[in-house]
């Protein structure tokens, strides 16, 4: 893959939106979907706000304009594009496959008790009881489907609240027995705590969704130290895979949730940055709630970032009926409130691309390149090249969204 090396301009706010990018062609084995798709998408959005946003910025005898920037990111990481983004905008140290969102979501927890007044024991005796030596990652049901001799990621199917609780009583003896905690965090997932999560790079179930499982499990980065860990989480995936066969909740049920993944890992950290509250609105969203883990709005010295990941399911399940009525909702939730001030930035991420649209002083003259070269595969594909959005034909930043948003 090419490598698109730009400048970063320096923002104060940024809106990071996750699975925006509908035309990034990193995986082409279900490109005919993508193609129908992508197709079908024109005109289908309007999301008024960020255009008028984008508008203001455009006008020539405005304080502010707009500039824009593409990133490439490896095809290989193990972290997401929205993880590497959100690592750039704060300045944080970044370990491909250790980004502690696991931990992170515990901190939001403790968070929304403080601020509510209810306390929860479990939550106290998980940071009392927090040591240098453990680790965290959230461990997700998954649904893996064999196909031509593979193992494929697959969307895994909502369960509610009293399934997930039923599922956490039967894996927990399994995982305690090798000196694992488990707590609720939401249905399908939980926190796990473990000094085994340490320094553990996994992948993140975005960047292995749709593809084979087996280049992305648990040990492909890592270090000699752990392959005892590797071991233990390897074990026990398996035998959670055969608790899952016979469990209930798969009855005749046609995608079966057969799997564990484990992503997520790290230590507890104090560079992390502080959850806080939504900047625009009380109403729009709790601060951090963990009933909300689509949007996390992280703060880092005087630099704000919103990350959105409201449409990941549905551009997992290309289900583009959900994915334009998430998108209108962050368009009226979140882009009307943006301030037509400098230091603002939009940044939509793929899979392995990001665009960023940042506003700044009329007397900013840093040049940002915006342009790059699509795979070999995909110009070879006359229809397909029509819809590559990534290079911009217009300097217009309207024009740009259009052409990303096809």
């Amino acid at each position: 893959m090419n490598t698109l090396s730009s400048p970063r301009l320096e923002a104060t706010l940024s809106v990071v939106v996750q699975s925006a990018l509908l035309s990034d062609p990193s995986a082409p084995q279900n490109i005919e979907a993508l193609l129908d798709w992508l197709q079908q998408t024109r005109g289908a959005l309007s999301l008024n706000h960020l255009r008028a946003w984008l508008g203001t910025h455009a006008h020539p005898k405005g304080a502010t304009r707009i500039k824009s920037s593409l990133q490439t990111h490896a095809d290989t990481a193990l972290s997401r594009t929205a993880d590497v983004v959100l690592a750039q905008c704060l300045h944080l140290p970044l370990e491909d496959g250790l980004v502690p969102w696991a931990w992170h979501h515990l901190q939001a927890k403790m968070h929304l008790q403080t601020q509510t007044g209810l306390g929860s024991p479990t939550l106290d005796s998980i940071v009392l009881a927090n040591q240098d030596d453990q680790g965290y990652a959230l461990v997700s049901l998954s649904n893996w489907h064999v196909a031509s001799g593979q193992v494929l990621m697959q969307p895994a199917r909502s369960i509610t609240k009293e399934e997930s609780a039923h599922i956490l009583q039967t894996l927990r003896p399994y995982f305690e027995g090798d000196g694992i905690e488990l707590f609720e965090h939401v249905p399908g997932t939980w926190i796990a705590r473990s000094p085994l999560f340490h320094d553990l790079p996994t992948a993140s179930v975005e960047r292995v969704m749709g593809q084979d499982v087996n280049p992305w499990l648990i040990g492909r980065t890592a270090k000699p130290h752990q392959q005892k860990a590797i071991h233990i989480l390897r074990r026990l995936q398996s035998e959670v895979q055969m608790l899952l066969y016979q469990h209930p909740i798969n009855d005749a049920h046609p995608s079966p949730l057969n799997s564990i993944w484990f992503s997520a890992t790290g230590q507890a950290t104090q560079s992390w940055p502080q959850a806080i509250p939504n900047p625009w609105s009380q109403d729009t969203l709790a601060p951090s709630d963990p009933s909300l883990p689509t949007r996390q709005c992280l703060q880092s010295g005087t630099h704000t970032v919103l990350m959105l990941d409201d449409l990941s399911a549905a551009c997992a399940n290309l289900d583009l009926k959900a994915w334009c009525e998430a998108f209108e909702t962050i368009d009226q939730d979140i882009f009307s409130h943006l301030p037509q001030t400098a230091g603002v930035e939009v940044i939509f991420c793929g899979h392995n691309y990001s665009k960023h649209w940042t506003a700044v002083g009329q007397n900013n003259s840093q040049s940002v390149a915006c342009q790059d070269t699509p795979p070999s595969w995909w110009r070879r594909l006359p229809t397909l090249s029509a819809l590559w959005p990534l290079s911009s034909k217009s300097s217009s930043p309207e024009s740009t969204l259009e052409d990303l948003l096809i």
